[in-house]
Parts: C-alpha cells; structure tokens; sequence
C-alpha cells in the first residue's frame, strides 16, 4: 500500500496495509441505486487518538464530539475513538469498546479519514471502498506525495479543520445528489489505482537508486524538521484529474 513518506514502513503502516489487503479481499463492487440504497445513511469513523490527547487540540477527537443524535433521531455522523492508553485520557463518552471490522465501515454510504498527525496513512485503502471519503485535513499540513493527485469534489469531499458545519452540509448536498456521491467514490477508486501504480514505480526506481525525491520542509512542531517528498511518476495518468 502507498505509504505517506519514504522509510514510512512500521507498525502503523503494517496495521492500514491490513486494511488496505481486506478491502481488496472483499472486492468491493462499484455503486449502483440499489447498492447505495441499502447502505446506512450516515458518515462512520472508528479510530485511535494520536500524539496529542487534549480535548482542544487532537482533531479526532474534536471530531468525534460532534457526533450524537437525541433519541429517535437518525445520526447523520457516527464517529468515535478507541481505547488508546498509550496516549492519555480519552473521555468515556467518546469511546467504543474496539476498532469497527472493515465490514461495518462498508455498512456506511460514506467514511471519514482524519489527518490526525497532519498527514494520513490510512487515506489509500478507504479510496478503494467505493464510500465518498470525507477527508478531514490538519492544521498541520504536512505534505505527502499523494497530495499531487487529491481533488477536493472529483475524489474526495473535503472538510476543514474544526468546520463541522461544513461536514453537514456536505452530507445533505451528497443525500441530496447520490449520484453526485457515487461519482466520487468512482473517482476515489481510480485514484487508488493511480497512487498504487505510482507507488509501485517508485519502489522500482528506488530499487535501482534512482533519485527522483524532492525535500520539502514540513511544519515545525512535535515532527520537529522536513519530511521527504517524492516526485509524482505518473502525472499523464491524472490529466482526467483538473487541478
């Protein structure tokens, strides 16, 4: 699976590579009406908090204290972190007993990714889904290879920081329009294909020492210096892709 930055290789990569090898185990099946009508219609998250736990700061968990409804109300988000003691106290509320299995995410007609450390590595295998990807950036802003190739509306629905409101509206526009959210998520799966093509050449040409990587400065912060990012190999197959 596409990792985010070079020598990204670790137990968190091993964990989304995981994901990444059920959905195409599972072979997911491109949306159609029917298919879209039997999904439940609601934005899902389920993941771990990151380096910082404070209720203010950690976007997850900004995140998943917008979700709830009132009683015999149905939830347009669904969103929670899991038990995580490595990283501080997580309020009881906000928390689920375990991590969702990749069929309940499926259950969803759309998924969230949080860029909870200012980059994602779990971004590739939801594009493969065929669920609208509600991608919801960092202040951080790290940048990663993949970057070169997201296209807020064609591939994925973009989500400021803390602007959950924005989320909503996105939500109703998608009910509003399915045809609009299958689009997206057909979109997304090219774009998988694409980053996984990309990603292959790269090891290629990695394997032979060639140097093709850029360096650029990443935020200053709790990653302290710059972070590498390679050169996009395959810009001719995104020409569908405007910028």
């Amino acid at each position: 699976m596409p990792a985010p930055f070079r020598d990204f290789f670790n137990e968190r990569y091993e964990r989304e590579e995981s994901s990444f090898i059920e959905v195409l185990r599972l072979g997911t099946p491109l949306l159609d009406e029917k298919t879209w009508s039997r999904l439940v219609p609601a934005v899902f998250w389920r993941g771990k908090t990151g380096l910082q736990t404070g209720i203010d700061r950690n976007p997850l968990i900004r995140f998943s204290q917008t979700s709830g409804c009132a009683p015999n109300e149905t939830c347009w988000l669904d969103a929670r972190v899991v038990p995580n003691t490595q990283r501080g106290y997580v309020p009881p509320d906000l928390v689920r007993s375990k991590f969702a299995s990749l069929e309940e995410w499926l259950r969803h007609r759309y998924i969230v990714d949080v860029d909870g450390f200012g980059y994602s590595s779990g971004l590739v295998w939801k594009l493969w889904t065929q669920r609208p990807v509600f991608r919801v950036t960092s202040s951080r802003n790290l940048s990663v290879w993949y970057d070169y190739f997201l296209r807020p509306w064609l591939n994925f629905v973009p989500v400021p920081p803390g602007d959950w409101l924005a989320a909503r509206r996105a939500f109703d526009l998608l009910e509003a329009h399915p045809c609009l959210a299958m689009a997206i998520a057909a979109n997304a799966r090219r774009l998988a294909c694409v980053l996984d093509l990309d990603f292959a050449a790269r090891l290629l040409l990695t394997s032979v020492d060639a140097r093709f990587y850029l360096v650029a400065d990443a935020e200053a912060g709790d990653w302290g210096g710059g972070a590498q990012v390679p050169r996009p190999l395959v810009p001719l197959l995104t020409s569908s892709f405007p910028r």
